[in-house]
């Protein structure tokens, strides 16, 4: 209804008036004059033949000097919310992210101190050649694909939001479980990485060096384009010997030695 009556409103004060037009001027509006010209004065007002034809001032069509104290302040606040932004977005990691949060899954072996870890196809959007684990981008109705940063607040998801758990999961069959997923403990589960309102959480779990040499770890058909390889890298070295993937970040990455390190 409000837009209805905005659109209403736009159109009622609409002037279809050009050059040659004849309108009726004076106080009783009886004194033909030809229109001759259409301008605007040194407020930047409407004229017609050098004359306002309003009884007011549109204010934006003036200087910034001329406005009202109101409109100024709230121009100031205005400015002010601007500059705070552009600092926000000077601070943020990167500019977009795959999606308003994410969550992935680490899986570790704790009897020999082990972890299973993806090498990225040069076809993945980001990381390519990187050494990560399984995990992905969460997507909403009303926010899907690229979000850019910072991540807006109405759509910002809450690490206790359980669907970052069901994400996690359906991320891990979907990259290693085409063979079926192996029975796990849930070790911890932590937010490894921030970054203006993007938030990534990590679910790692534990599984026995029995359910290790049972599990055979393969890619869906869907999602065997995202993996060049896949492996178990020894749990003391693995940061040392492979080029990882940012989001295994640095506090995660002491998580993860914590229990194989």
């Amino acid at each position: 209804m409000k837009q209805k009556i905005q659109k209403i409103l736009e159109e009622a004060i609409a002037l279809d008036i050009e050059k040659g037009d004849v309108i009726l001027t004076g106080r009783f509006k009886n004194k033909r004059r030809i229109v001759k010209s259409i301008g605007t004065d040194k407020y930047g007002q409407p004229t017609i033949n050098g004359k306002s034809i309003l009884k007011f001032k549109i204010e934006k069509k003036m200087p910034k000097k001329k406005w009202s104290a109101k409109s100024r302040e709230e121009l100031k606040e205005s400015d002010l919310r601007q500059v705070i932004r552009n600092i926000i977005l000077e601070n943020c990691k990167r500019k977009e992210y795959w999606g308003v949060a994410g969550a992935g899954v680490i899986v570790l072996c704790t009897d020999d101190l082990s972890i299973f870890l993806q090498k990225r196809s040069k076809r993945v959007g980001s990381g390519t050649g990187k050494w990560a684990f399984p995990g992905g981008g969460l997507h909403t109705e009303r926010a899907s694909g690229y979000v850019k940063t910072p991540i807006p607040e109405d759509v910002r998801v809450s690490p206790s939001d359980p669907a970052l758990k069901a994400l996690a999961f359906e991320e891990l069959e979907e990259e290693a479980g085409a063979n079926g997923l192996p029975n796990y403990t849930l070790l911890e589960e932590v937010v490894s990485y921030e970054d203006c309102g993007f938030i990534y959480k990590t679910f790692i779990i534990d599984i026995s060096a029995e359910e290790k040499a049972r599990w055979s770890p393969k890619p869906s058909m869907n999602c065997a384009w995202e993996v060049a390889d896949h492996g178990w890298h020894d749990g003391e070295y693995f940061d040392q010997d492979l080029d990882l993937h940012h989001g295994i970040s640095p506090q995660l990455l002491q998580t993860i030695k914590k229990y194989v390190g």
